[in-house]
């Protein structure tokens, strides 16, 4: 496991470490244990997207699909290293993202602040997912020009078009593999 607790005794040395850290988990991000990922993710939470975080408790169904869209921008402001981590290693950190998400909707939803601002207690959402738009453009692993331009390797990464919308049709089920039992 990589530690970050050290006190380094120069900036230089600081940049140094942090470098080396990042560059080792760019190549495996499960060497920082998910409670790290996780303690930064509840801060971006509480300190960023308190506000919608709240709108969503306030909505009254418990069982839609609903989902807190998050700026790729704000969050590269937050911490720059987590932003990169988060679009490099998407089915690692996505999902730790969204349990997250759905841990501080719960206790944000039965905060006493809460609850005297809205005079009830927060419906946590079942099926709740981050969002995240407005990725770099001028990155090509994320942008696409078309949608011709997709591959199939690309499916556990986050890709970004920009375009409008002509024609659609009804949704159809992508098979990624079959089983058949005689």
């Amino acid at each position: 496991r990589v530690r970050i607790d050290s006190q380094p005794a120069s900036m230089q040395h600081a940049e140094k470490l942090n470098q080396e850290i990042f560059e080792t988990l760019m190549k495996s991000p499960k060497s920082l244990g998910a409670q790290h990922y996780a303690k930064m993710l509840r801060e971006y939470l509480l300190t960023h997207q308190l506000d919608r975080v709240e709108e969503l408790l306030l909505l009254e169904s418990k069982d839609h699909d609903v989902g807190l869209e998050v700026d790729f921008r704000d969050f590269e402001a937050f911490d720059p290293y987590l932003a990169l981590l988060m679009v490099s290693h998407v089915p690692v950190l996505m999902q730790l993202f969204n349990d997250v998400l759905r841990e501080v909707m719960g206790s944000v939803g039965k905060h006493s602040a809460f609850i005297e601002k809205y005079g009830k207690r927060g419906i946590v959402k079942e099926k709740v997912q981050v969002r995240i738009f407005c990725l770099p453009s001028d990155n090509h692993h994320f942008s696409k020009k078309t949608i011709g331009n997709l591959k199939a390797s690309e499916t556990q990464h986050f890709v970004q078009f920009v375009g409008t919308v002509v024609k659609t049709g009804p949704v159809s089920m992508l098979e990624s593999s079959k089983t058949y039992r005689c």
